[in-house]
């Protein structure tokens, strides 16, 4: 059983809500969370995160409250799973995915982690939007075959043969947009404001790194991180700075996870983006791939088929 996390790019206003609504579970972990978000910041991230006068359309980038939100849903995620089935086996993070991650593997406590998730939001959420990130729908090869688009953005994350992702100052973007529709490739802004994942966010390094009380453990179960391409052995200060600063190289990742034989895989991200991502594999062994907040919705439906999966799991593991 594997357990995967992302970070920016797909996430919405409602995500997890019907899981809110529906599962006490789910809105016992977000409620607490939000109550000592709440009292440590005087913000409420759930009544930004569900609130009725927001469409699900809408952008939701404002970095002081989408950074917590997407911790908090992933976390809140992961810790049904683990309380009803046991830890998993893997975790896998991306970005923000590797600090959820962390907690998940018991390497970072939950205090801590939220201690560094308000110290990003201190570094990034007070200034104006200074960059942006944009998926681009065509092979990451284009990106090397077209100087005109590494001229504009840094590659900034690849998942598959489908998209890849470059990040880059407002105004690069805007030149590469042009190019790109003149060129006739579609192409995504993602709701970041700020250039993740590449060298445009090298002026904050040593503000990032200025955050204090960092406690850290070995994990407890192998942990596979996008930024190194490799299992981690422990966390420090330097690898969560490179976990926002280099590229996430998902599909690298996603080898690093199959190598290791036929997984259960649980992706509890914004867009499920590491459930596409193994559904477009051609692999020899066969993979149980569960989403469960899809751009389509139906994400209570989705819950319930990653547990009835872990549940069949478990009643095998115990036939005699």
């Amino acid at each position: 059983m594997a357990f995967l996390f992302s970070g920016h790019g797909a996430q919405a206003f409602h995500m997890g809500r019907a899981l809110f609504e529906s599962c006490a579970e789910f809105r016992g972990e977000m409620a607490a969370m939000d109550r000592e978000l709440l009292r440590r910041t005087g913000r409420s991230v759930l009544a930004r995160l569900y609130d009725d006068a927001r469409a699900k359309a809408d952008p939701f980038d404002d970095f002081a409250f989408s950074h917590p939100a997407i911790f908090m849903v992933e976390l809140a995620l992961g810790r049904i799973l683990r309380d009803r089935y046991g830890s998993p086996d893997c975790v896998v993070g991306a970005s923000l995915g590797e600090l959820v991650a962390a907690v998940m593997a018991e390497a970072v406590s939950f205090e801590t982690a939220l201690e560094l998730i308000l110290h990003h939001v201190e570094v990034f959420g007070g200034r104006d939007a200074c960059g942006g990130m944009l998926a681009i729908l065509a092979p990451p090869s284009l990106y090397e075959q077209w100087p005109e688009i590494a001229s504009c953005a840094a590659l900034a994350g690849n998942a598959d043969d489908s998209h890849f992702v470059v990040a880059g100052r407002l105004d690069e973007l805007d030149r590469l947009e042009s190019f790109l529709q003149r060129k006739g490739v579609d192409f995504l802004r993602l709701p970041v404001r700020y250039p993740f994942h590449s060298d445009r966010i090298e002026p904050f390094k040593a503000e990032v790194l200025r955050c204090t009380d960092w406690l850290a453990r070995p994990p407890c179960v192998p942990v596979i991180s996008c930024a190194s391409r490799d299992f981690l052995r422990g966390y420090s200060r330097d690898h969560m700075w490179r976990s926002i600063r280099e590229p996430m190289d998902i599909a690298g990742a996603l080898d690093l996870l199959e190598d290791g034989g036929a997984w259960t895989c649980a992706d509890l991200s914004p867009g499920s983006v590491f459930a596409a991502a193994l559904r477009r594999r051609k692999r020899t062994r066969p993979n149980r791939i569960f989403g469960v907040l899809t751009p389509y919705g139906s994400e209570l439906a989705n819950f319930n088929k990653v547990c009835d999966a872990l549940d069949a799991r478990i009643a095998q593991e115990a036939w005699p």
